[in-house]
């Protein structure tokens, strides 16, 4: 995958959320408040809002202008199984993205990619446990965080 496109699609993935936040903030409450599982974020806003906020950050790419990579990239992580044709770089921010709420939320970023991606890491011929040592723990990742603010 494109370093740099991975990159930033990570860093703006989120953006649609704020998006939603912004217009319907009682809608994106009562989904946080149902979303207990792993990533199933995505399927509850797709049931509330008809879309999810890969799709609403993707749309928001296509008007800033970003590079079409990047654009599929972020809206084929909305559903990656579901994109003709499979799209890669949108599966691995899919699971990017369970793996970073996994660590947000104080789970087992393995476990979680085992429970909520199955199909996914199948199709991706990944074994979550090989990727036990090359994810950071969360602590390590935030700890430069903590030390900026005061």
């Amino acid at each position: 995958l494109d370093r740099d496109t991975a990159e930033v699609a990570g860093l703006v993935l989120r953006a649609g959320q704020l998006l939603m936040l912004m217009t319907e903030p009682g809608t994106v409450a009562l989904v946080e408040s149902l979303s207990a599982a792993p990533d199933s974020v995505f399927e509850l806003e797709r049931q509330h809002f008809g879309c999810s906020h890969a799709e609403v950050t993707a749309e928001l790419a296509v008007r800033w202008r970003l590079p079409t990579a990047l654009v599929d990239t972020i809206y084929t992580a909305g559903d990656p199984l579901a994109a003709q044709p499979f799209a890669p770089p949108g599966a691995a921010l899919r699971l990017a993205s369970v793996l970073a709420d996994a660590g947000h939320d104080g789970l087992d970023p393995v476990a979680a990619l085992a429970q909520a991606q199955p199909p996914l890491l199948e199709r991706l011929r990944l074994d979550p446990q090989c990727l036990v040592e090359m994810i950071e723990p969360q602590v390590r990742i935030t700890a430069a965080l903590g030390e900026l603010l005061p």
